[in-house]
């Protein structure tokens, strides 16, 4: 593991007795920098300066116990593939052993001005207040929509969470239990239960299946991604290698879930029928339109709302509402036929508002 000492600036590998150390968790942006930029002190216009910067005065002064910081940006030397291959089998262990991770939503305005006296005042305490500004500002922050974010979440004992200004949003871990408030919020955009976000300890007793509903719907770069962020969470070490594509990293590991005993035999094969019936292009829907919950009537109820928000005519109260599971099969045969997204997604609108489509008329859905 290598880490960064934040007095010397210095990087150094550790292989065995590893120091305490913070770890970073962040959304990645156009201008990160790499292991090779800042060990040469190259590409110094870089924007990832100005957050490393920030995360090493963060850690100095607050953490000044602490001399040792993990960042995934630079910590890791990418043009190196089996150290890459080695990170992130490690990396969900990385973030289970640090002394705390500092998630910094770049994206989230918050500052101790434009807060209130109640909510700016005792935020570090683990307060349960939150303004419905900030709670907004949650539900649109993209480090809740990212795929590496999910272990990020869910393994370190103490999150704290860092707004644009470095100021505290809020906590999640042992010690935090009273900030029910951030840690509900927390819970309701992730669907990790609130005892798995106040004690990591519980994620051992969440099954692989529900593990893997958590990450539906978030975002990844590289499309192996989606499964390789899995990795640790799942705890199936069997080592990235890009290029393979989506579905063969989705294979290898249902495979290995099922080898291990995490899923009952012959699930895997059950899983992949399934999630090809899912097509990842899902995920480009609106996003009142995502598949948050695959049988839940609130998504029914959405579908519902969306088709009468973008139609002249007055939708029947009683008229019947096509499953997520007959949108599914639907959005994906219409891709199949060489349609954009966008066509994709008003003929939806036009089948859950009147029961067909004008530009596919011989096509059969069952609902």
């Amino acid at each position: 593991m290598r880490l960064y000492n934040v007095v010397t600036c210095t990087f150094q590998q550790f292989h065995s007795t590893i120091p305490p150390y913070i770890i970073a968790s962040h959304r990645w942006g156009s201008e990160e920098l790499t292991y090779q930029d800042v060990e040469g002190h190259l590409n110094t216009y870089k924007s990832g300066y100005v957050k490393l910067r920030g995360f090493l005065d963060y850690v100095r002064q607050t953490y000044p116990f602490i001399h040792w910081l993990w960042i995934d940006t630079c910590c890791i030397d990418k043009t190196n593939s089996v150290e890459l291959s080695e990170a992130i089998n490690s990396m969900f262990r990385w973030y289970r052993n640090a002394a705390v991770c500092l998630a910094y939503l770049s994206d989230v305005d918050f500052s101790a001005e434009d807060g209130t006296a109640e909510e700016s005042g005792t935020r570090t305490e683990g307060n349960a207040y939150m303004s419905d500004d900030l709670k907004r500002q949650l539900q649109h922050s993209q480090w809740f929509q990212r795929g590496w974010t999910l272990q990020e979440l869910v393994a370190p004992r103490l999150v704290v969470f860092l707004s644009q200004q470095w100021n505290v949003i809020g906590f999640k871990g042992r010690g935090f239990c009273n900030d029910t408030s951030f840690v509900a919020q927390v819970a309701v955009l992730t669907r990790v239960p609130a005892e798995v976000l106040h004690d990591s300890r519980e994620v051992g007793r969440v099954s692989a299946e529900q593990k893997i509903r958590w990450a539906l719907g978030r975002e990844t770069t590289r499309a192996e991604d989606r499964w390789y962020c899995l990795f640790g969470l799942l705890d199936t070490p069997i080592g990235a290698n890009y290029g393979e594509g989506s579905k063969r990293a989705r294979r290898r590991l249902l495979a290995e879930l099922e080898e291990v005993g995490s899923i009952s035999k012959g699930r895997a094969a059950i899983l992949t029928r399934v999630f090809d019936e899912r097509d990842p292009e899902f995920n480009d829907f609106p996003d009142e339109l995502r598949d948050d919950a695959v049988s839940s009537s609130a998504y029914q109820t959405a579908l519902f709302d969306d088709a009468q928000s973008h139609t002249e005519e007055e939708l029947p109260e009683n008229k019947p509402r096509p499953s997520p599971e007959t949108v599914r099969r639907l959005y994906a045969l219409i891709i199949a036929q060489r349609y954009e997204r966008f066509d994709a997604v008003e003929m939806l609108r036009e089948y859950v508002a009147t029961g067909r489509i004008a530009r596919l008329r011989q096509t059969q859905v069952a609902g």
